[in-house]
């Protein structure tokens, strides 16, 4: 199967996307930013249409394991709804990659700083990033494709 992931870096204010290519280079990548809490409205239409647009056959997303605080559990949480939303509204499944994987895959160091993230996506696509919420889109989609069974 030729695959087309969408990897995706879920935020409330700012949502970083990433689609590659079956060889893991990039087909397009942006970040999509709403007010505070609106992008929780717009997110399962803006992946249902990157879908369309771009013919994406799978969807990965980081699946953040810590939260610096209850309520920013609760809004990654809301996120993710959206994610699965759009998946089932797709008839796609969607797949959680561990932010330390997504690191060792970009920099080879599992607790990497986000500099270094971005710094690494520059290299491997050379694009100048908006900044580490699509770098960490792109390192998603790659993590996922090169992971994926």
């Amino acid at each position: 199967m030729v695959r087309r992931p969408l990897g995706l870096d879920l935020g409330t204010k700012k949502c970083g996307w990433a689609v590659l290519d079956s060889k893991g280079e990039r087909v397009a990548s942006g970040v999509w930013s709403q007010g505070p809490r609106d992008l929780v409205l717009v997110l399962p239409s803006l992946i249902v249409a990157t879908v369309h647009v771009y013919g994406v056959t799978d969807l990965a997303y980081e699946q953040v394991a810590f939260h610096q605080s209850v309520a920013a559990g609760h809004a990654w949480g809301e996120m993710r709804a959206c994610v699965r939303q759009a998946s089932a509204l797709l008839g796609l499944t969607p797949h959680g990659v561990n932010t330390a994987t997504i690191k060792k895959a970009a920099t080879g160091n599992g607790a990497a700083k986000k500099p270094v993230v971005v710094q690494a996506a520059a290299e491997r696509w050379g694009i100048h990033t908006r900044g580490e919420d699509e770098a960490e889109a792109l390192w998603t989609a790659l993590t996922y494709l090169e992971t994926c069974e």
